[in-house]
């Protein structure tokens, strides 16, 4: 008998000098169904209400492979729908995007010798190009990926280079629909673990540096961030290495946020109190969050 799982997360807000008896009931959060073979085939997010916000349903061919998403939103009306064509192998051949005016966009994936992609191709429903993809390999490892639209100009550039374990050592990242540019450097340990990052603005200069500690099974404990945020994160771990606290605090060592775990004896998350600090910009935010699992057969 094969068996689909849910989780089903709840969550509470919790208002300051209110008794735990005395704050808000827990409400349905989130909703996630999951067939035999772990795909997630529904997913519910819902409002204090209880009012679907956000529905996406999933169905899989029967290798497990994703064909169809159907998208929901408030109160769940329909929104858009994707299909996903394959060819005999599974390797997805085109990306069909349907809108509600009947109108679509179709993405189709070219690919080389060894099944990794190498161009896509949009076009709308008149056959009239929109964007093409372009990706260029070194061995196994992507090294540029360019986006343009159908007059040529770069819509999107990504260009990277790696050490000899493979690792991302830098990666330059070119947005022109927003006019944005990064430049990421960053190092690795013996282990190809990170242990720096730094990032570069569009004229060069550093605008912050991450360094990142960990414990001696490889966790990270510790980030911290040199730059306009001077901030922390550490993190601590119980004997099975889940991540039980992460604080993060600001350079006079105010909490800016907050997220404490509870997990069960199989590594599921069963519980989680999250505090975030607006710092003046935005609303603070403390609520708590309850994780139930439950598994029946499939046929019910």
């Amino acid at each position: 008998m094969t068996q689909k799982k849910r989780i089903s997360i709840y969550r509470r807000d919790l208002k300051p000098g209110n008794t735990n008896d005395n704050q808000q009931e827990f409400w349905l959060y989130s909703l996630s169904e999951y067939d035999s073979k772990g795909n997630i085939t529904e997913q519910i997010i819902y409002d204090n209400n209880e009012t679907i916000i956000e529905r996406v349903v999933r169905k899989y061919d029967n290798k497990g492979l994703l064909v169809h998403e159907q998208f929901f939103v408030d109160n769940n009306e329909p929104s858009d729908e994707k299909t996903y064509e394959r060819d005999e192998n599974g390797l997805l051949t085109a990306e069909i995007k349907h809108y509600l005016d009947g109108s679509y966009d179709k993405t189709t994936y070219y690919y080389d010798s060894q099944n990794r992609i190498i161009k896509t191709v949009t076009v709308d429903d008149e056959g009239e190009a929109e964007q093409e993809m372009i990706k260029d390999y070194s061995g196994e490892l992507i090294v540029r990926s360019l986006t343009t639209d159908p007059d040529g100009d770069i819509i999107y550039l990504d260009e990277f280079i790696y050490n000899e374990t493979e690792n991302t050592v830098e990666h330059k990242k070119t947005n022109n629909e927003n006019g944005e540019e990064s430049h990421i450097l960053t190092h690795y340990n013996s282990s190809s673990r990170k242990i720096s990052e730094t990032f570069f603005g569009e004229d060069g200069d550093v605008i912050s540096k991450v360094y990142y500690e960990e414990d001696e099974k490889g966790n990270v404990v510790k980030v911290w961030e040199e730059g306009d945020n001077n901030h922390v994160t550490e993190i601590k771990y119980d004997e099975k290495d889940n991540a039980v606290l992460q604080e993060e605090k600001d350079e006079d060592g105010n909490i800016i946020s907050s997220v404490k775990r509870e997990f069960d004896e199989d590594g599921n998350i069963i519980f989680s109190n999250v505090f975030i600090d607006g710092q003046g910009r935005r609303l603070p935010q403390h609520y708590e969050m309850r994780f139930d699992y439950t598994v029946e057969d499939e046929n019910e």
